[in-house]
C-alpha cells in the first residue's frame, strides 16, 4: 500500500498512539505553596519578605512578601525538594527556614501534576528585640470583668480571620475601659496595619499615658508620629524607645530615618549602622537608607555605592535595577573625583 505524504505522518501518529507511545506535550508547573507567617503572639504580619530555594534543580532562588493578612504565595511550581526562609527584617524576629516536598503523578505516571501545600510559620522574637524589652517591663491592670470579655471576644475575631468584628469589639473594650492598655495596644497596631495613622494616634498616646515605660507602646507612636509627617514628636518617642530596648533592630532602622529626615546625619548613620550590624542576613531596607544617607548627606560616595551593591544582591529582582547600577556607577566616579579634590 502506498500512502500519500499527508497520510504517512498520519500513520505515524496513530500508530504510535496505538502503541501507548504519547507524544509529549509541554509540560506545565501548576503546584504552589502559601502560609501565613505570625508572630509569638499569633498575630499575622504584613511586609515580610520570604526566598524559595529550589534544592533539587537549583533553578534560582524566588522571592515574596507577605500581604496586608501576612499571607505569601509561591506558585507555578514543579516536582522538587524547597526550602522556604523567612527573613523579618523589619521585626525583631527570628529567620525561620521550613522545608517542602512537592512530588507529583500526572495520568503518565510521571511529575507534572497539581499540588496544594500550606506552610504557615510562627516566629521568636530575637535577643534585644522589642518583645524581649517589654517582658522586662512590670506592668498590671485589673480589668473590669465586661471589657475583658470584649477583648477575648477581639482576639478570637482575629483568629478566625474576622477582622471587621475583632475592631467592633475591641472599641467596646476601650470604651467599657479606656485605661484598657493591652486593647489600646492592639487596636492601634491594627489601624497601623490598615494605614490608619490619625485613628492610631490618640489610642497610642493613651497606651502611652497609661504605660509609659512600655517600650513597645513609645516605639509605635514614634512610627505612627512620623507617618503623619510629625518627626521631632516622633525622635522624641523613638529615643525613649531606644533607652529601653537598645538593641531592637525596628526601632534603630526607624530612629535613624527619621533623624535623616530631621538633618541628623550622623546620629542616622550611626543608629543605622548599628542595626545593619545586628541584623543577620542581608537587609534591602536597610541598604537602601544607608545608600541615600551616603550618596545624599554624607557626600560619601564609595560607601553608597557600596551599599547600593548590597542593595541588589539582597533584592536581585528589584526594579529599576538598570538604573541602580547606573547610579552605582556615577558614585564610583564622584568617589573618585572626590579622592583627586582632597
Amino acid at each position: 500500500m502506498r500512502l500519500g505524504k499527508g497520510t504517512f505522518s498520519k500513520f505515524v501518529v496513530l500508530s504510535l498512539v496505538a502503541c501507548g507511545v504519547w507524544l509529549s506535550a509541554p509540560k506545565v508547573f501548576a503546584s504552589s505553596i502559601t502560609g501565613v507567617v505570625y508572630d509569638n503572639r499569633n498575630n499575622a504580619l504584613p511586609d515580610v519578605d520570604l526566598e524559595l530555594t529550589d534544592e533539587q534543580y537549583s533553578t534560582g532562588t524566588r522571592r515574596a512578601r507577605t500581604d496586608g493578612s501576612g499571607r505569601y504565595t509561591f506558585d507555578g511550581l514543579r516536582d522538587s525538594r524547597y526550602s522556604i526562609r523567612v527573613m523579618p527584617f523589619r521585626y525583631d524576629f527570628i529567620e525561620q527556614i521550613q522545608t517542602v516536598e512537592i512530588g507529583t503523578l500526572t495520568s503518565r505516571g510521571v511529575g507534572g501534576g497539581t499540588a496544594f501545600e500550606i506552610r504557615d510559620f510562627y516566629l521568636q522574637p530575637r535577643k534585644g528585640s522589642l518583645e524581649e524589652a517589654e517582658a522586662s517591663v512590670l506592668f498590671a491592670q485589673e480589668i473590669p470583668k465586661d471589657a475583658r470579655k470584649a477583648y477575648e471576644k477581639a482576639l478570637n475575631d482575629f483568629s478566625k480571620k474576622r477582622k471587621d468584628e475583632g475592631l467592633v469589639s475591641l472599641n467596646e473594650a476601650v470604651k467599657l475601659f479606656p485605661n484598657y492598655f493591652a486593647a489600646l495596644m492592639l487596636l492601634g497596631r491594627q489601624y497601623i496595619e490598615k494605614g490608619m495613622f490619625s485613628e492610631a494616634y490618640p489610642l497610642l498616646i493613651k497606651a502611652v499615658d497609661v504605660n509609659p515605660k512600655s517600650p513597645t507602646a513609645l516605639y509605635f507612636l514614634g512610627y505612627t508620629l512620623h507617618k503623619l509627617n510629625y518627626n521631632k514628636a516622633a525622635l522624641v518617642a523613638l529615643t525613649q524607645a531606644h533607652n529601653s530596648s537598645p538593641a531592637s533592630v525596628m526601632v534603630l532602622t526607624r530612629l535613624g530615618i527619621v533623624e535623616k529626615m530631621e538633618g541628623k546625619y550622623v546620629e542616622a548613620e550611626k543608629h543605622l549602622t548599628q542595626a545593619k550590624k545586628l541584623t543577620k542576613g542581608a537587609n534591602a531596607d536597610l541598604h537602601w537608607e544607608l545608600a541615600q544617607l551616603y550618596g545624599e548627606n554624607l557626600k560619601k560616595y564609595d560607601l553608597a555605592a557600596d551599599e547600593l551593591e548590597e542593595f541588589l544582591k539582597a533584592k536581585p529582582d528589584a526594579q529599576d535595577s538598570v538604573k541602580i547600577k547606573e547610579m552605582i556607577k556615577k558614585l564610583r566616579e564622584k568617589a573618585k573625583a572626590q579622592a583627586s579634590s582632597n
